[in-house]
């Protein structure tokens, strides 16, 4: 941004493929803020992106929530293998209220937890399982999370 102005620059890029036109237009931190994309036989598609990333400059320009989420890996489970205790972290991006079960390989639920209340941000769950040593699938399923991962224990 121009401190002196308080102009900011935005960038716009346009991308030919071979059945569409691509149209992303990123701040000037090089974060894309709006993406449009357009059949080439949809000729107002060039001009409703270059329209709107004008219209665009005269507000002030903040990214929208990333497209890819960063919560990628947002539930940790350890020590796994495990004697019995374990430790679940779980990131969350928004409130939930959520239900862990654990089943064994036939698909028998041997351990259930309810309404687990997550708040956004991270959550700790510290478990004392009495089960015998095995494969395990644990899955953690809410109206926002969805999380299923595999538990030793020895």
């Amino acid at each position: 941004m121009d401190s002196k102005s308080g102009k900011r620059n935005i960038f716009i890029t346009f991308t030919d493929w071979d059945n569409y036109v691509k149209c992303e237009v990123r701040n000037s931190s090089g974060i894309i803020v709006e993406t449009l994309q357009r059949t080439q036989n949809d000729i107002n598609g060039f001009g409703q992106c270059f329209s709107y990333s004008l219209s665009r400059l005269k507000k002030e320009i903040e990214p929208k929530a990333p497209q890819i989420s960063i919560l990628h890996n947002a539930i940790k489970i350890y020590p796994n293998p495990t004697e019995g205790k374990v430790t679940i972290d779980i990131i969350s991006e928004t409130n939930d209220v959520v239900t862990l079960n654990i089943y064994e390989l036939n698909n028998r639920v041997v351990y259930t937890q309810k309404n687990i209340a997550l708040t956004s941000g991270l959550a700790t769950l510290n478990l004392n399982l009495d089960l015998q040593s095995g494969l395990y699938t644990l899955k953690i399923q809410g109206q926002t999370t969805n999380y299923i991962e595999k538990l030793i224990i020895q």
